[in-house]
């Protein structure tokens, strides 16, 4: 049996999202003025890993490109990577994400410490 999870969001957020869920039967009708309720499905839901993440994207959409690296030697100079999934969003679910995910790894640094990501951070620009 599939487990659901429910997540209030504000209206403006969840439109777009709300919408497109509803042909799908997993979002909830209006809970008033202000919220909608969203109920997550994961009947579907698959799981996999990836080490490696690009980003791409143009005017019309965001492309998320998942992937595993094949090298394990740091002396190699090529790296060979197995691109395994591809996930395209609109430019307003990308800025979503890249919403929560900051605060996921803001809180993730707070909780473990922080993590070295190889080079300098510069702060989004919204």
């Amino acid at each position: 049996m599939a487990k659901t999870s429910t997540t209030t969001v504000p209206p403006a957020a969840a439109k777009a999202d709300a919408q497109s869920a509803a042909a799908a039967n997993t979002a909830s009708a209006p809970t008033g003025n202000s919220d909608h309720t969203i109920k997550w499905n994961d009947e579907a839901l698959r799981s996999s890993y990836a080490n490696v993440v690009n980003v791409v994207g143009g005017r019309e959409e965001i492309s998320l490109l998942f992937g595993q690296s094949r090298n394990w030697k740091p002396e190699e100079t090529e790296v060979i990577v197995d691109l395994n999934h591809k996930m395209v969003l609109s430019p307003l679910s990308a800025k979503r994400l890249a919403f929560l995910l900051a605060n996921t790894v803001r809180a993730y640094e707070q909780a473990y410490g922080a993590l070295d990501i190889g080079f300098k951070e510069s702060a989004p620009k919204a």
